[in-house]
């Protein structure tokens, strides 16, 4: 006697939540552009502004807390664009409710919940995401492809930088307070470049970890004498190709 084959239907729509209207904006711009996926509820603490959001961005449900977002039947996942220091504990209730997380960076504002969070979605039978969306922009998918399939050869050294050169998002709030943020530049836009980096190079683990504590007085040291030897290496250049030097087209 044969079995009969079962076949498993994908539902027509995913349900969203997001949770956080601030950088939620980007979210519901992002799923609206998608037409297999629908948003079906929102979050903000502030019973205003989450009920224009609502009738804005044309969501049917709008609450002021993500347990009772979380409680709707139809769930299947949410974004989570809250400040940082509620990141962890949030994501963590949505990966027991059994729906499937989009998390914005960082993933949480201390090591002990980052680690926290990591083993709940390890155990949660639900994906559980970051978005790091600059991994899915067209030149770092071409990027990928080619390093993938060797073009580049063995990538065996990485570089990460990103420049902000004016503008500091939410200044004098929770943004530039530590305790509630988690730090600075390093976990606000860092990350990102540390990701695309790491993906790119295909995700190695790293053999040897090493935390080195520069006193400030050491640092200045150590930037003067870089910039002496940067004179010094400009200097030896204006001697050996001073025609160029004079034209300004120096590499």
């Amino acid at each position: 006697m044969q079995r009969k084959k079962v076949s498993r239907t994908k539902p027509d729509k995913i349900n969203v939540g997001i949770i956080g209207t601030g950088i939620g904006q980007a979210h519901f711009e992002g799923y609206s552009a998608l037409p297999n996926v629908n948003v079906v509820g929102l979050v903000d603490v502030d019973p205003k502004r989450a009920k224009l959001i609502a009738e804005k961005w044309k969501v049917r449900h709008a609450f002021t807390n993500h347990e009772d977002l979380l409680a709707l039947r139809n769930l299947d996942a949410v974004s989570v664009g809250v400040p940082n220091w509620l990141h962890a504990s949030i994501a963590m209730d949505a990966l027991r409710a059994g729906k499937h997380v989009i998390c914005e960076k960082p993933m949480a504002h201390s090591l002990e919940d980052g680690e926290r969070l990591y083993k709940a979605a390890k155990r949660a039978k639900t994906k559980f995401m970051m978005a790091y969306n600059n991994r899915f922009r067209g030149d770092s998918q071409l990027l990928k492809r080619y390093i993938d399939g060797g073009e580049l050869g063995d990538i065996y050294f990485g570089r990460c930088v990103w420049t902000r050169r004016s503008g500091i998002p939410g200044a004098g709030g929770w943004f530039t307070t530590k305790k509630l943020s988690g730090g600075g530049p390093l976990i606000d836009i860092g990350v990102h470049a540390l990701d695309l980096g790491w993906w790119l190079m295909g995700g190695p683990k790293p053999v040897i970890r090493q935390l080195v504590g520069v006193h400030l007085s050491d640092a200045r040291r150590m930037a003067a004498h870089g910039q002496a030897r940067h004179d010094g290496h400009r200097r030896r250049r204006r001697r050996a190709y001073p025609l160029r030097e004079r034209r300004g087209d120096h590499a």
